[in-house]
């Protein structure tokens, strides 16, 4: 079965996306969906030994993955119109990569920008390194993302509208749950084991 997460490969310390860890052909610019929930997965990229390729690596130790969208005309001041803080490492042979869901809040996007069902918003995606120890960000690398309005909107798909959907998440300890987001894109509610 083919992995349908968008893959980042981020060459951290030189602060580029690639299309893939043997190409060096730089990614720059993205174009999303209004009411996307984007499964993304992120392969960590530093320089072989040799030079002429890449490794895929983990996070470094005390460093914590990120990524964060705003308003491009309004970084400053922007909301987070979607955000990543939560990512699951994998292990798949050699390769290192962290998975994790990024939904797009469309209601902070809606009060940012007016409807966004006839607009496209240019937006600035921030992907970055967290370092614990003495909480600064590291290597931070942007791209343009273009979030573009959807064509099949509310009931359109059917009788009834969508509701709630409901997607994997962890709490980052490993622990794994469930979230329920609406039609919004906003999350309402979260459930884990026990609760």
């Amino acid at each position: 079965m083919s992995d349908a997460r968008r893959k980042f490969y981020w060459a951290y310390q030189e602060q580029k996306l690639y299309v893939s860890d043997s190409q060096n052909q730089e990614v720059t610019e993205k174009t999303w969906h209004a009411r996307d929930l984007i499964l993304a997965r992120v392969y960590l990229l530093e320089e072989n030994s040799t030079g002429d390729g890449y490794d895929i690596v983990q996070v470094p130790s005390n460093h914590i993955l990120y990524f964060a969208l705003k308003l491009k005309s309004n970084l400053g001041a922007s909301a987070f119109l979607a955000s990543c803080l939560s990512w699951t490492y994998e292990l798949d042979g050699s390769d290192h990569s962290y998975i994790g869901s990024i939904a797009l809040n469309v209601a902070a996007l809606n009060a940012e920008v007016g409807d966004v069902a006839d607009v496209a918003v240019e937006c600035k995606g921030e992907f970055t390194l967290y370092r614990s120890t003495d909480g600064n960000h590291v290597n931070t690398t942007q791209l343009d993302i273009d979030v573009i309005p959807d064509l099949i909107r509310g009931g359109e798909a059917g009788p009834v509208d969508i509701g709630y959907i409901a997607v994997h998440c962890d709490d980052g300890a490993g622990n794994n749950g469930v979230r329920l987001i609406n039609v919004d894109g906003v999350t309402v509610a979260t459930f884990y084991p026990g609760d």
